[in-house]
């Protein structure tokens, strides 16, 4: 996201990055699908990893839909609206990446069986 939000910038230098090559729609919908990879490939720990921690254990499932939520809201929002708001998104995204991080440590920490 930061690439698309730093366009003018690589443009008047010249920089060659993801978002000149591809546009700045079609860079909002490969975010959109990054986040959307990432809310389906979260739910692999609590559904499918027997011999761990994060099998069927909510103290690492909540945190996850928290930060899932977030994640699908962004993806929903970078494709449909406009011209979204890029430097809130940024600091939103940031704060669900915690999120995530803080699911994975209380799944670890924490045995849900």
């Amino acid at each position: 996201m930061k690439d698309v939000m730093d366009m003018k910038g690589d443009m008047a230098e010249g920089v060659r990055s993801i978002p000149m090559y591809l546009g700045k729609k079609r860079s909002f919908v490969g975010i959109a699908i990054t986040y959307l990879l990432s809310v389906f490939l979260s739910f692999v720990p609590f559904l499918s990893l027997r011999d761990t921690n994060f099998y069927h254990n909510f103290f690492y499932l909540i945190p996850v839909l928290f930060t899932d939520f977030i994640f699908v809201y962004m993806a929903v929002c970078l494709v449909f609206i406009e011209n979204p708001p890029l430097e809130n998104y940024r600091k939103l995204s940031l704060f669900a990446m915690m999120a995530g991080l803080i699911a994975f440590l209380l799944g670890s920490l924490i045995c849900g069986k």
